[in-house]
């Protein structure tokens, strides 16, 4: 059976386009089986029928748009919310004025911190449907938000605060803080660290992209680094240590931390976050984050002298970020005396 539009893009996965006053839009359907397919194809349908600026066919339309089903499933809250207030509007209908007064109802409702990211959605929302050409104005813009009371994590902790921990964490946690103290990887690096980063023959760890990666959920994509290309980080002896016993019987493909989880029950394949939590709270560590292992990671390497410009390749971080956030703490250089 063939139907007009349905095509198939992206990974074996089925597309449907459809073409409103001239305009050519893709929605992904999320499946491969052409039953499930048919069905959501009706529903799209049935959707672009209503008025083209209204509230939900603008959603409709740019859902595709946020190819990560977290943040598409965010977005759409936010707009849900925002017609439950003001009704199924035209874009063009919500007025600065409505937008406030949305803002402060979310403040009275919801915490600060939870208003203000709606606040930041329901903008990053109304981009789309300016670019769309739904709108010319974005309402959200210029509304003056409440400044809050903000508690600022550790920026890094001192090397004893580091073994203690260390020295504290069992199995799979503590692959988490050598990784995170010894090589400064990121949160999401660490839990898709594999098997084929270390290099033991040449003493260092290889940062890169997934590679046949395990079956996905509709809406996820297979791990991509920050950067640009992957890096390549030295293998601190400590580390080193750890990862012969650690990768004894692991394939090529197998996770270093937790290798039998292929997805874990959120978006991530395995959050530690909660057991370093835990932690934590045992040693009495305050404001410390997954991020601040890896700001103590740079923080004593610039302490100890090493150069600038080696951290920025072991971190991944553009030059001038490093120099932004470390060249402080660089011991008192005595060659200027040169001159």
């Amino acid at each position: 059976m063939k139907i007009r539009g349905l095509t198939v893009r992206r990974g074996g996965a089925l597309w449907f386009s459809q073409q409103i006053d001239g305009v050519r839009t893709w929605h992904n359907l999320h499946t491969t089986a052409q039953a499930e397919a048919i069905s959501r194809i009706v529903e799209i349908r049935q959707g672009s029928a209503l008025q083209r600026g209204s509230l939900k066919a603008a959603i409709a339309a740019v859902a595709d748009h946020w190819q990560n089903q977290k943040t598409r499933r965010g977005c759409q809250w936010v707009i849900k919310n925002i017609i439950t207030r003001i009704g199924n509007l035209d874009v063009s209908a919500v007025s600065p004025e409505k937008a406030t007064a949305i803002y402060r109802a979310w403040q009275k409702e919801t915490s600060e911190a939870s208003a203000q990211s709606y606040l930041r959605t329901a903008s990053s929302v109304w981009k789309q449907f300016a670019a769309r050409g739904y709108c010319v104005l974005n309402p959200w813009d210029g509304i003056a938000r409440t400044k809050s009371a903000r508690t600022r994590g550790a920026d890094f902790v001192a090397a004893t605060v580091r073994d203690k921990m260390i020295k504290a964490a069992s199995e799979p946690l503590l692959t988490c803080l050598l990784l995170g103290f010894y090589a400064g990887l990121r949160r999401l690096e660490i839990a898709e660290a594999r098997r084929d980063w270390v290099d033991f023959k040449a003493g260092c760890l290889r940062v890169r992209p997934a590679v046949n990666p395990p079956r996905l959920r509709p809406g996820e994509r297979p791990f991509r680094i920050k950067d640009r290309s992957e890096r390549i980080i030295p293998l601190h002896p400590v580390l080193l240590r750890h990862l012969r016993k650690a990768c004894k019987g692991l394939g090529p493909l197998d996770f270093l931390v937790c290798p039998k989880v292929k997805h874990g029950k959120s978006d991530y394949r395995y959050d530690f976050r909660v057991p370093m939590a835990a932690l934590c709270a045992d040693l009495k560590i305050e404001n410390f984050s997954a991020h601040v292992m890896r700001r103590t990671f740079a923080s004593l390497l610039v302490q100890a002298g090493v150069s600038l410009t080696k951290v920025s390749l072991w971190l991944g971080d553009d030059y001038r970020v490093t120099v932004e956030h470390y060249a402080h703490l660089s011991p008192s250089d005595s060659d200027i005396a040169s001159i």
